[in-house]
């Protein structure tokens, strides 16, 4: 039997699911799931409708028998299928869509500018940029003010503690933040009109009439969307950073679009998906049954599809961020903001070195980095005279490593 850690955490996990692909594409896992390992297979159960995110832990949530926390983690996005899921998927679309997302490049670029005042001479990447930038963009999205998020922010830790650490105290200090929560959104929803009109509060208020949702289902997929993707996009941006970094010691050219992109293809934030099959399931590679827990192994699709020697179909395009109608919604807005960060860090006018290639994340949900220790020289960049580093005169606070949660059932998810 086999446990994921024992796949993502072998010295060689690459060679680990190249067998998978080769020998096993359905590996039965030490806890009974299933893992999903050849791109056919991931790609068509993405894609089928049989294959849901809507467990049945999540209906009986939603029936009041597991408390606050669970029944609001039943009515996001990633936990429904239609009509639900259509009804906000339709919503929130075009906020989400690559134009739109394209439309707020200043801001992300300004939030940047903003978070890397604050380096310090030795610091840490992730706990500087890459941590914080989803949650501030998250936010702006929703349509709360930075004043607003500080107001929220005490429950949004608290819901991380419970997803760190699910124990009955976490879970209930979480339980009482889905409730203040509420009551916030609540208040806002009360008076629409004062909202911004391309904010998701203002795109979901229009769903409390003639949709298939109620105003617990709005409340909870606007505080859910405050963390949609955040740690998705961290994981992204934490790596390219870091690859921007090294590419640039080395002499090499950098184009942060491009540079974010090829992460995204070889190395998707996300390992893998998770499903829940509710009847058998016809693949190229052979039968799901119905009823059981799968893991489309994201990551091995995306080694499967770089690798040149695999032989078998392999789908069209990148399934780093899904497939379907649960294809992340999101992911135009991680892919900017990962660009947007690299270009401004190698903007700046002084050369900021990483001190070593970072540490990993240990998870077994997302793949990227926890930490990216980096210096600032006084070498200057671009040509220009040596400038001295704005906060080189202040006090360097201790670098505390940007914490990953490990999602509650029904997976890393984010925007799905």
């Amino acid at each position: 039997m086999t446990s994921l850690a024992d796949l993502y955490f072998h010295p060689e996990p690459e060679r680990v699911l190249a067998a998978l692909r080769a020998d096993e594409p359905f590996l039965r896992l030490d806890d009974g799931r299933i893992l999903v390992s050849r791109p056919v297979d991931v790609a068509a159960l993405l894609a089928d409708r049989a294959c849901v995110t809507e467990f049945p832990s999540h209906r009986a949530a939603r029936r009041g028998r597991r408390g606050a926390l669970a029944d609001s983690v039943a009515r996001a996005l990633l936990s429904r299928e239609p009509p639900v899921h259509t009804d906000l998927r339709r919503a929130l679309a075009d906020l989400y869509a690559a134009p739109a997302v394209a439309g707020r490049r200043e801001y992300v670029r300004q939030v940047c500018r903003e978070l890397l005042a604050d380096l310090q001479p030795t610091d840490d990447l992730v706990r500087v940029l890459a941590g914080p930038l989803p949650y501030r963009v998250n936010c702006h999205l929703v349509g709360l003010t930075d004043r607003e998020l500080d107001e929220v922010l005490p429950w949004i830790r608290r819901l991380e503690a419970a997803a760190h650490h699910p124990d009955p105290e976490t879970i209930r200090a979480a339980n009482d933040a889905v409730r203040g929560f509420r009551r916030y959104l609540a208040e806002l929803l009360a008076a629409p009109e004062s909202l911004p009109a391309d904010s998701v509060l203002r795109r979901l208020t229009g769903l409390l009439t003639g949709s298939s949702l109620d105003e617990l289902d709005v409340l909870d997929n606007v505080k859910a969307l405050f963390f949609a993707g955040a740690e998705e996009t961290t994981a992204l941006t934490a790596g390219a950073l870091a690859r921007a970094l090294a590419r640039r010691e080395a002499g090499q050219p950098v184009d942060p679009d491009a540079l974010v992109e090829e992460i995204v293809r070889r190395q998707p934030p996300i390992r893998h998906a998770l499903r829940w099959t509710t009847e058998d399931v016809t693949c190229p590679s052979g039968i799901v049954a119905a009823g059981q827990v799968v893991l489309l192994s994201l990551t091995s699709a995306a080694h499967g599809q770089l690798d040149s020697t695999a032989s078998g179909p392999s789908p069209r395009g990148t399934l780093s961020f899904g497939r379907g109608r649960h294809k992340c919604l999101g992911e135009h807005l991680a892919r900017l903001q990962a660009g947007v960060a690299v270009a401004e860090l190698l903007a700046l006018p002084y050369r900021v070195v990483a001190v070593d290639a970072g540490a990993p994340l240990r998870s077994t949900e997302l793949q990227g980095l926890g930490t990216l220790p980096v210096r600032v020289d006084t070498e200057p960049c671009h040509g220009e005279s040596a400038v001295p580093h704005p906060t080189s005169a202040r006090t360097a606070q201790p670098a505390a490593p940007y914490r990953v949660a490990e999602p509650p059932e029904g997976g890393a998810n984010g925007s799905r």
